[in-house]
């Protein structure tokens, strides 16, 4: 069978280079005919998508690559919606596609009216409606806010309901799917929870971490790192404040971030904070395939994530791709799943408040797993056992083989034809 994967996010971005092409390149290994329909938010130069283009050709994966259109925002999104519509009927008419494979809510929205009576997979990562309430990005003070939040937790409701299958990030998210307004159990699919994962042949711990540093240009003092977006989530802020506490303790440690934009407003907190770029922290703007020994020469990570509700549902990338490296996480309790694996597998502090006992205990813990000599191979082992990419292609196999038929008229397991 071949499967059309739809995303809304660039095949281009981090986020498609590490969460996106591994998993289905690594079906197409297992013998899944495959074609992609995405949206380009212009990441990268027109060369990188040609070279990408023919990467996937001779791979025989199929790629459509649409543009993305940001503003203003309801028209465009409108807009490219009906354009992925079109596009997804004319693919599905030129060849066998008998799944589609919606990877959260918008491309759900063009699966919901270009499938048909094919399959789909309702690949949810989170509650998107929620997080956007959330996250202040949508106020429900506002009457087009408000309708914007209904179209999508109808959207949500009518995905969950016609899709044979559903894919979550954790067992929280799982959970919550019982306890949504307007669905009853009876009308949910098979639903399988699937973590963000880390391709562990390329995220590896340093073989000779100094060696390591000095190659980078990077001081052998302490040096935490963050990895990855700011800003609507992730608390930059209460990760520079953390800093400052742990300069207390140890004056030359050094703060590293990785982060691709919003490099004014990272500089801005730091220097808000009394942290000197160069000597206290520095900033660098990588390509994804330079991210894993970066983040090897570091000796620990933070990641503090806002924590409403819909956050439980959330398993960040960066998580994974630090274990993988072999250092620690210091994390902010709500999050997904993640802070209870890395309590209960003693590799990293959860962070109990953002006041400075808070951050003193969780320096406390550091300090004593930064004593443990197996510290980095008990990180490895839980990246290899919660978060291995070849664990999740096996997963994605498993759903695909499963819903294999001839017939494109199946029989669902909720009863009656399609």
């Amino acid at each position: 069978m071949r499967s059309l994967f739809l995303s809304y996010d660039s095949l281009l971005s981090p986020l498609g280079q590490s969460q996106m092409l591994p998993y289905l390149r690594g079906l197409r290994g297992k013998g899944h005919r495959i074609s992609i329909l995405s949206f380009e938010h212009g990441a990268g130069s027109a060369d990188a998508q040609a070279q990408l283009r023919r990467e996937l050709t001779s791979e025989q994966i199929e790629w459509r690559a649409l543009r993305y259109h940001k503003s203003p925002a309801v028209p465009a999104t409108a807009f490219d919606i009906a354009n992925g519509i079109r596009t997804a009927r004319a693919m599905i008419a030129r060849g066998d596609i008998q799944i589609l494979h919606a990877r959260s809510y918008m491309p759900m929205l063009i699966a919901l009216l270009a499938a048909g009576p094919r399959k789909i997979i309702f690949d949810m990562r989170g509650f998107w409606a929620d997080e956007r309430i959330d996250g202040n990005l949508w106020r429900m003070s506002r009457p087009d806010h408000r309708l914007l939040y209904r179209l999508a937790k109808r959207l949500e409701r009518t995905g969950l309901r016609r899709a044979d299958h559903v894919v979550v990030l954790t067992d929280a998210a799982r959970r919550m799917l019982g306890e949504l307004a307007g669905i009853v159990a009876a009308e949910l699919p098979p639903v399988s929870v699937i973590p963000t994962c880390v391709d562990l042949a390329r995220f590896q711990p340093a073989a000779d971490k100094a060696a390591s540093r000095r190659e980078l240009g990077l001081p052998a003092a302490p040096i935490l790192v963050y990895q990855g977006q700011v800003r609507t989530w992730y608390m930059l802020a209460e990760m520079v404040a953390l800093v400052c506490h742990a300069k207390r303790r140890w004056s030359d440690l050094m703060f590293l971030i990785l982060a691709p934009a919003e490099h004014g407003f990272i500089r801005e907190t730091c220097a808000a904070a009394g942290l000197v770029e160069g000597a206290d922290f520095r900033l660098e703007a990588l390509p994804h395939s330079e991210v894993p020994r970066w983040l090897a020469a570091a000796d620990a990570a933070l990641c503090f994530i806002r924590r409403p509700s819909s956050k439980r549902a959330s398993c960040p990338t960066k998580i994974a791709e630090c274990l993988a490296c072999g250092i620690p996480m210091v994390v902010n309790e709500g999050v997904g799943d993640a802070a209870a694996a890395l309590t209960e597998n003693r590799v990293g502090p959860m962070l109990p408040a953002f006041t400075d006992a808070g951050y003193d205990h969780a320096l406390n813990e550091l300090q004593t797993l930064w004593r443990d000599p197996d510290l980095a191979r008990r990180c490895r082992d839980v990246a290899e056992s919660r978060f291995a990419l070849s664990d999740a292609i096996d997963k994605y196999d498993e759903i695909y083989t499963s819903l294999d038929t001839k017939d494109p008229l199946w029989t669902n397991a909720r009863g009656g034809k399609r």
